[in-house]
């Protein structure tokens, strides 16, 4: 069987959540063609959805070491670092994926989502509304003050078929595989209806 062929497979796996069988095929695609950056960054992604953050993080980095130009590698691998709680890493992915796709409106959310966590409100401020350029969506920004704490709070109005996308991306295991179904249909948004 080609390299192809067995990718192919690999990403029906994927379709069918079935990342153990993925993990395996796509093991073995990187194993017939050495330096197969999206076999790796696909088995990246179903180490990630079973949570081995770990062996997803060395299969990202190595697809980005073969593939320095494709922004999706340092997207992938800032989301990752999201989750693991490394915020000045994501931050330096996402402002890497951006500088590569200055045209992806996801990246300058994601990567503003991470410097508000940080603190960087101002940095923050100036990626949503790039954001909001981009995707042509309005973001509304609640300032609450409070004894505690002085934050920013973001929430979105979001037209129904970017929600799942723009709004939930970084924040649940559905927002993701929604992101990745984006990438996949091309960096175009399909409705829901």
């Amino acid at each position: 069987m080609s390299t192809k062929a067995l990718f192919d497979e690999g990403m029906i796996k994927v379709k069918e959540n079935d990342h153990i069988n993925a993990i395996k095929i796509f093991t073995e695609v990187i194993t017939l063609e050495n330096g197969h950056a999206d076999a790796l960054s696909q088995r990246a992604v179903a180490y990630l959805n079973i949570e081995r953050y770990d062996l997803s993080l060395i299969d990202m980095n190595k697809a980005a070491e073969i593939d320095p130009l494709y922004s999706y590698r340092y997207a992938s691998r800032a989301y990752l670092k999201t989750r693991i709680g490394d915020l000045e890493g994501a931050v330096a992915d996402y402002e890497k994926a951006a500088e590569l796709d200055p045209s992806d409106g996801i990246n300058y959310n994601n990567l503003a989502l991470a410097q508000e966590q940080l603190g960087y409100a101002n940095k923050a401020k100036s990626n949503f509304k790039k954001s909001d350029d981009l995707t042509g969506v309005t973001a509304t920004r609640i300032a609450r003050q409070s004894k505690e704490r002085d934050q920013e709070e973001v929430t979105n109005e979001v037209k129904p078929t970017q929600k799942s996308v723009v709004k939930e991306t970084l924040t649940t295991k559905s927002g993701f595989k929604d992101f990745i179904r984006f990438i996949k249909n091309g960096f175009k948004i399909k409705s829901n209806d």
